[in-house]
């Protein structure tokens, strides 16, 4: 464990568990923003894709629609029952 993480810990354990929550929210924040500025510099790369341009490519074949709440809980349901309805046979 780094000395960073250790003096991080000590901090910690000397504030109150609501600053804790904070301190944490914070990390995890700045975690998401690391992620983040990864994907950024991925999707800025110039090197061809051929298996996620076919994706993109096959998504957009399906529609534009989006799926909404009631449709979703039904699929949901659908798959946790073992029943598979067609989409053309689905409750409106």
């Amino acid at each position: 464990m780094s000395t960073d993480t250790q003096e991080l810990i000590q901090i910690c354990e000397q504030l109150p568990e609501t600053e804790r929550a904070e301190v944490a929210d914070f990390a995890r924040f700045l975690l998401s923003k690391h992620d983040d500025e990864a994907w950024e510099r991925t999707i800025a790369d110039p090197k061809p894709r051929p298996k996620l341009d076919e994706f993109v490519r096959a998504a957009l074949a399906e529609g534009s629609e989006p799926l909404d709440d009631a449709a979703f809980d039904r699929a949901q349901d659908d798959r946790k029952s073992g029943d598979r309805v067609p989409p053309d046979q689905e409750k409106p």
